[in-house]
């Protein structure tokens, strides 16, 4: 994890949040690839520990490379009692269609590979433990989908 309390252009919960104190951010290091599979996984890198009675801000940027056929689909673990809402973003969505149910999927008009964000809030009760990004194929498709290095997680304490 790295401190980026100054912020940056590809990182940019510092920017908005200038002056306050314990951003953290997870950079995925290495492109990771699901193929055939609809089970969501948890995500190699794409994970960050929250303490107990704590609210957070967070984003999670997503360099993801899909195919129409088999699409993308993601959600969290968080620990026991928490909640978590959110909203995504993207600049390619007129090729995109976005589900925020109770499955969060990304549908494709057409191979791309788009970086969606996802803003959210986490409140944990009594209960510590960790901010998990779950992902993988919406329809089981022998082709690869992946997710490219240089995704990340921000997360900054607002209490």
């Amino acid at each position: 994890m790295t401190d980026l309390s100054r912020g940056s252009i590809a990182n940019p919960i510092p920017l908005l949040l200038s002056g306050v104190k314990g951003i953290l951010t997870v950079v995925k290091t290495v492109a990771e690839t699901v193929s055939n599979n609809n089970t969501p996984q948890d995500d190699d890198q794409l994970f960050i520990a929250l303490e107990a009675n704590s609210r957070y801000l967070f984003i999670l940027f997503m360099s993801i490379e899909i195919k129409a056929a088999s699409d993308f689909r993601f959600d969290f673990t968080v620990p026991l009692g928490a909640t978590i809402t959110g909203n995504i973003t993207s600049a390619a969505e007129n090729v995109l269609e976005l589900d925020l149910t109770a499955l969060r999927s990304i549908t494709a008009t057409a191979a791309i590979t788009i970086c969606p964000r996802y803003i959210g809030k986490i409140t944990t009760n009594s209960t510590a433990g960790t901010l998990q990004l779950q992902w993988a194929q919406l329809v089981a498709v022998i082709e690869n989908t992946v997710m490219q290095a240089g995704s990340y997680i921000s997360l900054v304490k607002l209490a």
